[in-house]
């Protein structure tokens, strides 16, 4: 078989594009939570804050899952109507056990809009982020 560098400089454009529009879609859901969250509390509360446009007249429902590499963990949710224009959503995320601290953490959350007929979309995406002290 003889395989010429035309088709090695196109596998490898190919291979390029894939990588650079996963890229982009990476950085496109990661945009859908800030960068950094507050601690709050003795530690057992984040504040998670994202923004969020979706369409008028639907709801939107996120979950969230947030863990430290010293193994703490928790959960949170949002659950708010859609207005059409662009706003911010907030979940509160309460620790499972041990207590949150500055530094780095990894979020994943899951959306769904619904509308009265049922679901109409449904998505994840994940982010890296930086805990900070917020307040008590």
């Amino acid at each position: 078989m003889r395989i010429s560098t035309t088709s090695i400089a196109a596998s490898a454009a190919f291979v390029l594009m894939a990588s650079l529009a996963t890229t982009t879609a990476s950085a496109r859901m990661q945009a859908l939570m800030f960068a950094s969250a507050p601690i709050w509390g003795s530690g057992n509360v984040v504040i998670i804050r994202g923004p969020e446009g979706c369409p008028k007249g639907q709801v939107i429902d996120i979950r969230v899952r947030m863990s430290q590499p010293s193994g703490v963990t928790g959960e949170g949710s949002f659950s708010g109507d859609c207005t059409g224009k662009h706003d911010t959503w907030m979940a509160v995320v309460h620790s499972t056990g041990l207590k949150f601290a500055p530094g780095k953490a990894h979020a994943h959350a899951w959306a769904t809009r619904w509308t009265s007929g049922g679901a109409v979309k449904s998505w994840d995406w994940e982010r890296d982020m930086t805990l900070k002290k917020g307040g008590s």
